[in-house]
């Protein structure tokens, strides 16, 4: 790599998140592509519930709400890794709220996808026509919420290394 005398060279740390950002990028399209597959099986199994490819439209719509929050959590550290490879600083009110966000979509995660399978089971037996919905409001996922709660824990430590960072700078 060529550089000329006014360009800065890259930190140790901007160079080793280079293969993480590639691999966060990878995560996204395929998370994306998920997410596409999964709202057109939505989109199937409410059009003719009796020829729907995978699950029922309740099951369909709860998958799809589940994958569409992974694919929000793939933009965000997508995000993450591009600031820290761009300005080789990890420690930013950014990824701070970035990783609070993280956490509360994981914590999410175990309760959004119920809710609406729940929905859209409502909205298929007014929808379809029948008496009454048979829908199940799901599990609560207590590994999500740990591994939230733990990732919250994680963006306190990058908050208090974001005001380590600002004292360094301020007497530097």
């Amino acid at each position: 790599m060529g550089f000329s005398k006014n360009q800065a060279l890259p930190t140790k740390l901007q160079l080793r998140t280079k293969s993480g950002y590639n691999f966060v990028i990878i995560l996204t399209v395929m998370t994306a592509l998920a997410f596409a597959v999964s709202i057109a099986g939505l989109i199937r199994s409410f059009a003719n519930p009796e020829d729907a490819i995978w699950t029922t439209p309740t099951e369909a719509a709860g998958s799809t709400v589940a994958v569409g929050l992974v694919f929000a959590i793939a933009i965000i550290l997508l995000l993450m890794m591009r600031d820290i490879q761009n300005t080789g600083k990890p420690f930013t009110m950014k990824n701070v709220w970035r990783l609070r966000a993280v956490a509360v979509l994981v914590m999410a995660e175990c309760i959004v996808p119920g809710c609406a399978a729940l929905v859209a089971a409502m909205a298929a037996s007014a929808l379809l026509g029948h008496g009454s919905f048979s829908g199940q409001f799901g599990t609560l996922e207590f590994a999500a919420l740990a591994i939230g709660f733990f990732i919250a824990i994680i963006s306190e430590v990058f908050y208090y290394g974001c005001e380590l960072q600002q004292d360094v700078d301020s007497i530097a």
